[in-house]
């Protein structure tokens, strides 16, 4: 798929920003997702978008406006480890892990399958999507990102949007979610091999 065809397929402009091209992935995959939607060639078509996104995502982004990183600063713990080593644990609505990026980046995709179904993911990025259904509650997309540049370990930010259709306003308590996540992150890292210690 030539990045003509990928834009015509997302609906986006050839001067569309990364950021628009995955609002309009992200909005073409919740309508045409075979388990969102049951009609015939939902399949095919969620499988050409996907590689519109793949061949989308990887060009150089010219026209996104400049970032600047925030300042570093490292997050209050509220719950730091008590009894031995963890492998994470919840601070507030993130987790911190005592790991490098790339060591939790291996637990966080094995912790985003224990709790939904991963439906993106971008390992460069440090970018984990979750489709994640809870009990008695709302379906929404749990997106997990990476933030390296803390000196305990690596932080894990979690942002949430409904998935549900028609959407629920009854989203879950962000901390209980860092929590679960943390749960599952040390679980991870148990099965995958110890943590880094000094």
């Amino acid at each position: 798929m030539t990045p003509s065809d990928a834009r015509a397929l997302l609906g986006v402009s050839p001067q569309a920003t990364h950021d628009e091209v995955r609002a309009a992935f992200r909005a073409q995959i919740g309508r045409h997702h075979p388990d969102v939607n049951p009609a015939p060639g939902t399949s095919a078509r969620a499988m050409a978008l996907i590689e519109a996104w793949e061949v989308l995502s990887v060009e150089p982004a010219v026209t996104d406006p400049p970032v600047t990183d925030p300042p570093i600063t490292d997050p209050p713990i509220t719950d730091p480890p008590v009894t031995g080593p963890l492998a994470a644990w919840a601070t507030g609505s993130s987790v911190m892990a005592a790991a490098p990026a790339d060591e939790v980046m291996l637990w966080l995709i094995d912790a985003a399958h224990r709790v939904g179904d991963v439906t993106f993911l971008d390992m460069a990025a440090g970018l984990v999507e979750a489709l994640v259904e809870f009990v008695d509650g709302p379906v929404v997309t749990l997106t997990l990102s990476l933030q390296g540049r803390v000196a305990a370990g690596t932080e894990v930010f979690i942002s949430m949007e409904p998935w549900s259709r028609p959407p629920r306003p009854d989203l879950p308590d962000p901390d209980a979610v860092a929590r679960l996540l943390a749960h599952h992150l040390c679980e991870a890292a148990a099965e995958l091999g110890p943590p880094l210690t000094d």
